[in-house]
Order: C-alpha cells, then structure tokens, then sequence
C-alpha cells in the first residue's frame, strides 16, 4: 500500500515539473492572441455565434412565404358499369357503355408583404359517354 502512495506522489511531482517547464518554456504572445485563443475556447460564445446563424436561418426560410405559388391539378378517368338490364345503350358488340371524364385546375398565389393574397384560378372539365341512351355531351362549369 505504501508503494502505491509513493508511485502517486512521483507521478503528481512529475506531471508538476513538466508543468513547470512547459511555463518557463513558452514564448509571449500579444494581447489580442491570448483573447483570439479564450474566445475559441469558450463554448457559450460558440453556443450564441450558432444561435445567430440559426435566427438568420429562420429569417430566411420566412421570407419565403411570399414566394408565388403554383398548383396544377389533372385527372382523368374511364369507366364501364355493369350493366344488369338488357337495355344497356352500349353501341353494338360492347357489354356496358363507357364514361369518360377528364377535369384539371390552374391556381396561381401570392402572398403580399401587407398580408394581401393575390390569387388567380381556372379549371376545365369534361364528361362524356357513349350509350345510346345519353343524346349528347354536356360540359360541367
């Protein structure tokens, strides 16, 4: 136990001399060079410099709210029903008749710095089908 208590002791008179040393050995540095090295060293102004970043970050992705939008909608679909009558108005050699239906929307938006929208929008659409029993096309406003 007593070997242990003075293999201790060496150690910390060793580690305080090379300490000593190191000292008695450094170069001077400049005023602004000690306060250069402290500062990087300091993690809580490293910490604010991140937190800086990160609200110019957060300012940026605000602005672009007033980015203009655009939205483009398209759909189309063909159909047949079972037909479970014998009068189905399919055309000759088909089972059932077809729908057709295609529709699609245009919206363009944009966001005013004084909270205004602007927003303008079109949108076409169609259906149709081929039974004997429907005498015509019909558009849907």
């Amino acid at each position: 136990m007593t070997s242990h208590h003075v293999l201790s002791i060496s150690v910390c008179l060793l580690a305080a001399a090379t300490a000593v040393r190191a000292q008695e050995g450094m170069t001077t540095i400049t005023l602004a060079d000690a306060t250069a090295r402290a500062l990087t060293m300091n993690h809580a102004i490293r910490i604010e410099r991140e937190a800086i970043a990160a609200a110019d970050a957060r300012m940026s992705g605000a602005a672009g709210e007033y980015d203009p939008k655009l939205r483009l909608d398209v759909s189309g679909r063909r159909r047949r029903d079972p037909m479970t009558t014998l009068f189905s108005g399919a055309p000759a050699g088909d089972v059932a008749p077809s729908q057709n239906s295609f529709s699609s929307s245009v919206s363009f938006t944009q966001l005013m710095k004084s909270g205004a929208t602007a927003s303008l929008s079109t949108s076409v659409s169609r259906e149709g089908t081929h039974s004997m029993f429907t005498s015509c096309l019909y558009l849907r406003p």
